[in-house]
């Protein structure tokens, strides 16, 4: 057994490996005296060589898929985020407009205007009537009936995520990336 590897890799050690100039492929250079032994050397190197090279592929597209979804887990933590400040941006401004709300209410209330008093306007031109609601005018002047109906149906809201702007379509796009 000594022998063999002894006479093994002095027969490697006198085999070269020549590149040709000019061109990309490799010359295997040697001498040998017994044919069989050769060719099962050549099928050796040659299976050897494949799977070294199947196992660098495999591990390249093994570290794409990885870094692929590695930008998905990403993308999704991101989306996440949105989700999490559009449902927070709500909360905010809705805590706003209820504070906007009440303060117009008590106004309302103050001067006795319990119902809209702007909600339209007529102005007689010959024969010809304008109707004007479009109008600068307090918001108070809705009247505190109305505004006090919208602070009660905010805050009777179950499902605020139907009124997060943007939520559906964050939630749309995480979907489709989890998929």
């Amino acid at each position: 057994e000594s022998d063999y590897k002894d006479a093994i890799e002095k027969f490697v050690s006198e085999i070269k490996v020549l590149i040709p100039k000019g061109s990309t492929h490799h010359v295997l250079s040697a001498e040998y005296n017994d044919k069989d032994k050769w060719k099962e050397l050549l099928t050796f190197v040659n299976d050897e060589a494949n799977r070294k090279v199947k196992t660098s592929i495999i591990n390249r597209f093994a570290t794409i898929v990885s870094i692929q979804n590695q930008k998905k887990d990403f993308a999704i933590k991101d989306l996440e985020i949105k989700i999490d400040n559009v449902k927070k941006d709500y909360d905010r401004n809705t805590k706003d407009r209820l504070a906007f709300l009440a303060e117009q209410a008590a106004i309302a209330r103050k001067l006795d205007i319990p119902k809209n008093t702007i909600a339209s306007q007529r102005f007689n031109t010959q024969n010809t009537f304008v109707t004007n609601v479009k109008t600068d005018a307090p918001f108070y002047l809705r009247g505190y009936l109305a505004i006090e109906e919208e602070i009660k149906q905010i805050t009777k809201r179950n499902d605020k995520n139907a009124f997060t702007k943007d939520l559906f379509k964050i939630e749309q796009q995480k979907r489709k990336l989890e998929q």
